[in-house]
């Protein structure tokens, strides 16, 4: 339905979660925009009260075309270009990692979002 809606060039983005708590969650989103999109791109920026948070950007032309300089001209308190830029390269210790696509007839990514959860569980719980 997104790409569907999209002008030729426009984008789509949505939040993913926390990249390093719930990366098989975030992995999955990536990988289902990627078999609906020809063009897929992962995003982060540190949001103080969730962590490193996620963000997977579709379109259907190369990202190659996108304007950073244009942000020159917005007034922003705290996004500049060079962080804008930054924003994607995902830290050496995250990696997309494989996993299924979700659907609205399967939806596992709630398991996956699940399943990384409790792995931070113990430490969460008050001893």
């Amino acid at each position: 339905l997104a790409k569907n809606n999209l002008t030729e060039n426009g984008t789509f983005i949505t939040q993913a979660g926390e990249i390093y708590m719930s990366n098989s969650a975030f992995s999955c989103i990536h990988n289902t925009l990627e078999t609906v999109f020809e063009y897929v791109q992962a995003v982060h920026c540190y949001v103080p009260s969730f962590g490193d948070w996620g963000f997977v950007m579709a379109r259907n032309q190369d990202f190659e075309d996108l304007e950073y300089s244009r942000l020159q001209s917005l007034n922003t308190e705290f996004l500049n270009e060079t962080y804008l830029r930054n924003s994607f390269n995902l830290p050496k210790d995250i990696k997309i990692i494989d996993t299924k696509v979700n659907t609205l007839d399967n939806p596992i990514i709630l398991q996956y979002f699940l399943s990384d959860w409790e792995k931070w569980k113990a430490d969460l719980v008050p001893k």
